[in-house]
């Protein structure tokens, strides 16, 4: 049946020609149907068929390809190869295809078992002509054969858009689709060693590498058979290994940074609401600007998602916010450290954080009865609410949600931050007295929303990734399933570094200018720093250490720290891992691509792990703290050759690289501190 919305004179203009690869091994009658509905599809472009047999022993398949010839002589081209696997066939009729024919531009892949209406290929060459950039059309699939519906047919969705997030946990794109010549010219074609299944899998991830995108299509014509015995039956018993290997082989795709920039556009995991300007906008780094959104297109967003969990992504945590406790300079820098610390505690119900400027650092639980004086109170205020509270009060409908959210607090933190100025107080438009009227006003149309499923096609399911789980199962790969989520600092490319220092190490003025010296080097060969602080920072050794370098995140440990704990190596103490910071300062070291430790710190136990973990560790000693021992029988030299084996590169100066050599430190892993910064450029190149 021809569809309705495409007729010959419809068939979109751009395509010189149209391809078709068959590859078939076995099933005669299936491949005869399969190369039959190739052959008659209308269309205005020229489209010629490839059957690829790859080298099939069954007789019939033979003559079966041979009558296909016949019948459609000039546009059945036939082929035959030594059995090398279904790959191999694939792209023996690409190259033939484009050897033949240079003006193809486009290719459909049609296994023997499925076959086409005959306004499927318009249908697909229409959504691919929309956009020039998309590398490759991909159906909704319509399957049939062993389906369980009544009448034997059913449609499967697997993304309402193409979506590289997604395509990372699941295959979204179904191997019947029309592909781009442009792909194969740019060295992409499928991987002849995977012989168990997911090729087509791979050979997407590997389009998206080169740079191409796909394209959904609605109503391709498309048709998949469900059989017991087929490839997909059979790789699905082998999937984690075939995942793992794919993993490898697509490391860039699957990167931290990669995987963190594609959940900011895609499915972000904060709508961010200020009450003072009204602005709202959906990120998942809070210092990004992300995808600014009206209330009611918010509202609309979260409606979409009540109506289909499953299709529809909404970001998962609201955040109200209102004032700050820092001056405007110095704000911004504590922000994705106060979101990464208050959501390693699950958001069980909303969650306050009441933060005021200090001189020094501290956080502590209050009393969630008290939340309203709070939220009044406080200086700056960040609410935390998550979906599921967003759910409950659509159910019930409050008249002031402002204040049925605050009944429903779970857990207030107070936050105090240590700063460089004197913070003026916050003259906002909005006065704090006020924040609860604004959270209603924020509240309201979320609690308006429809609650009505809309209705579905009885035999039409949405079968694709599921963001929830993505984002739940990138968060454990990241954080190595630690409580903490990943730390919210957003970039493309790779350079962000994470620099921990001691309070023992900035004692003087000559250890803060050699600190300051150091970091200064780092920023001005254009590496993005981080800047973690061990223990419960007073505000002069803040101010030492934030003064050194242009930082971009400032990370405080406000839990007191406990007695250290050491043994003894060559004389000397040597501090061990804090199985109660394990998870935090794993999960901050996970969230840069470099991990710095300038002198000891509380990160240096954790070195070898964070090494294993793909992060390019460096450990910097300058001179001046080999000559000062800060700490008690604790020699820097010793400690670091103890260390020096978790680490790719130590730098050091002059005399500390000749005492580290003495201590038996490879020389090879030695490097001045002041060739540093092309160090670590180079190595994150590659």
């Amino acid at each position: 049946m021809q569809s309705p919305l495409l007729t010959d004179k419809d068939t979109p203009p751009g395509f010189r020609r149209i391809g078709v690869v068959v590859p078939v091994y076995g099933h005669s009658r299936f491949a005869v149907e399969a190369v039959k509905s190739a052959c008659e599809q209308m269309l205005a472009t020229p489209h010629v068929v490839a059957v690829v047999d790859d080298g099939c022993p069954n007789p019939e398949t033979q003559h079966a390809l041979t009558a296909c010839r016949a019948r459609y002589p000039g546009r059945v081209i036939s082929l035959r190869q030594r059995n090398s696997g279904l790959s191999a066939a694939r792209n023996t009729g690409v190259r033939t295809l484009l050897g033949l024919f240079p003006d193809i531009d486009a290719i459909f892949f049609l296994d023997a078992d499925n076959r086409l209406e005959n306004y499927a290929l318009a249908a697909y060459a229409a959504a691919l002509g929309t956009e020039d950039s998309a590398g490759w059309a991909f159906p909704d699939v319509h399957a049939f054969g062993l389906t369980p519906m009544v009448d034997g047919v059913d449609v499967r969705e697997t993304t309402l858009a193409d979506s590289a997030l997604r395509h990372r946990r699941g295959n979204i794109s179904e191997a019947g689709s029309l592909v781009r010549s442009d792909v194969f010219r740019a060295g992409v074609f499928y991987d002849e060693t995977m012989k168990f299944g997911l090729e087509d899998w791979d050979f997407w991830l590997s389009a998206r590498e080169a740079g191409f995108h796909g394209v959904r299509v609605t109503d391709p014509g498309f048709l998949y058979r469900v059989r017991p015995e087929s490839m997909v039956a059979q790789s699905r018993r082998q999937t984690d290994e075939i995942m793992a290997g794919m993993q490898r082989k697509h490391s860039g795709l699957f990167a931290r940074s990669a995987l963190l920039a594609d959940e900011h556009e895609e499915a972000p995991r904060f709508l961010m609401a200020d009450l003072e300007t009204g602005e709202i906008r959906a990120t998942s780094d809070p210092l990004l600007p992300g995808r600014t959104l009206t209330l009611r297109e918010a509202a609309s967003l979260f409606e979409k998602h009540l109506s289909g969990i499953h299709e529809h992504d909404v970001p998962p945590v609201l955040v109200a916010h209102h004032g700050r406790a820092a001056a405007d300079m110095e704000w911004p820098q504590h922000l994705r450290s106060l979101f990464f610390e208050a959501l390693a505690e699950p958001l069980s119900g909303p969650h306050i954080l009441s933060i005021r400027a200090a001189d020094h650092a501290s956080r502590f639980v209050g009393d969630t009865r008290r939340a309203r004086k709070d939220i009044e109170a406080a200086e700056a205020l960040i609410a935390l609410i998550p979906l599921n509270e967003l759910s409950r009060l659509a159910f019930e409908r409050p008249k002031r949600p402002g204040l049925a959210l605050v009944r429903d607090v779970t857990r207030v933190e107070h936050w105090s931050l240590p700063t460089l100025e004197q913070v003026p107080p916050f003259e906002g438009h909005v006065g704090r007295k006020r924040r609860i009227a604004r959270l209603s006003a924020l509240l309201r149309p979320f609690t308006r929303v429809s609650q009505a499923r809309p209705l579905h096609h009885a035999s039409r399911f949405y079968r694709g990734p599921i963001v929830k789980d993505v984002r739940e199962l990138m968060a454990d790969d990241l954080c190595g399933y630690a409580p903490f989520k990943p730390f919210p600092f957003i970039a493309r490319g790779r350079g962000r570094c994470l620099v921990a220092v001691a309070p023992a190490s900035l004692a003087d003025e000559a250890l803060q200018d050699a600190f300051g010296r150091f970091c200064e080097r780092l920023s001005r060969a254009g590496l993005r720093l981080s800047l973690a602080l061990d223990g419960q920072t007073a505000n002069p050794v803040f101010a030492r250490a934030a003064r050194a370098a242009d930082f971009e995140n400032i990370l405080l440990d406000p839990v007191p720290a406990p007695p250290p704990s050491d043994f003894g190596f060559m004389g000397s103490d040597i501090p061990v891992q804090d199985p109660s910071k394990h998870a935090r300062l794993m999960a901050l070291a996970r969230g840069h691509d470099a991990l710095i430790t300038f002198g000891i710190t509380d990160f240096l136990p954790f070195a070898g792990e964070a090494k294993g973990d793909k992060i390019f560790t460096i450990l910097a000693l300058d001179d001046i703290l080999v000559e000062r021992d800060a700490v008690r029988r604790r020699d820097p030299v010793t400690v670091v050759a103890a260390y020096e084996h978790a680490h790719h590169v130590i730098a050091a100066g002059a005399k500390a690289r000749k005492a580290l050599a003495n201590c038996g430190v490879p020389s090879s892993r030695l490097v001045p501190t002041e060739a540093l910064a092309f160090t670590i450029k180079s190595r994150l190149a590659h």
